[in-house]
């Protein structure tokens, strides 16, 4: 009994071949008999995907870093990896969003298997503030004027800036007065940070006899 056997490979799936062996029978006499038997390879088990490990969250401004998924095959020795971001806005505080991204390794064959990771971005730091410089104390019939104060934040390119004015009474010599104004800066976030500054009017003016 001798054989033979004539491989077919799988096309644009190398993995799934077939081996076709035929057997033949030859007696003294030189008469002789075959038969056959094929056995086919498929490859339907999916790579072995493994996601990395993520940092989250992630105070806004910093960027996000996904590092690469890897995968493993038992037939294909470099399974394709590829992968979609979908972002999910914050709402009302559109720095506070979050990425999930989502590899894909697939083989030669098709199959392909998926995982996913998520990295959120928050924002806890608030603006930094920067009081002006003012004038004090003011003469008598001296109006107080405060220049304005400015804010730069992260994350949001324009906080909000607002003022209160608190103005304390001279007691016995009501010209004598003071006010303080407080700015108060809040970002997209609802973080914020006040400073302060007061100006004082005295009348150290004596009249004219």
């Amino acid at each position: 009994i001798t054989f033979d056997d004539l491989t077919t490979p799988g096309g644009i799936c190398p993995q799934e071949s077939s081996v076709t062996r035929t057997w033949t029978a030859t007696d003294n006499c030189g008469n002789s008999a075959s038969c056959s038997r094929t056995i086919s390879l498929t490859d339907n088990t999916p790579p072995v995907l493994t996601c990395p490990t993520v940092v989250s969250p992630m105070e806004c401004p910093a960027a996000l870093a996904f590092p690469p998924a890897t995968a493993t095959d038992l037939c294909d020795a470099n399974p394709l990896i590829t992968f979609d971001d979908l972002t999910t806005p914050g709402g009302v505080c559109p720095q506070e969003n979050s990425v999930t991204r989502t590899w894909t390794a697939t083989d030669d064959c098709g199959n392909s298997t998926s995982c996913s990771r998520t990295i959120s971005l928050t924002d806890n730091t608030p603006p930094v503030i920067t009081c002006p410089v003012v004038v004090s104390p003011l003469e008598c019939l001296a109006m107080p004027i405060f220049p304005p104060a400015t804010a730069t934040d992260l994350c949001d390119a324009n906080p909000v800036i607002t003022i209160n004015d608190l103005t304390t009474p001279g007691g016995i010599c009501p010209q004598d007065y003071s006010v303080t104004r407080t700015w108060t800066a809040t970002d997209d976030c609802g973080n914020a940070t006040s400073c302060s500054r007061t100006i004082s009017v005295s009348d150290d003016t004596p009249p004219v006899i």
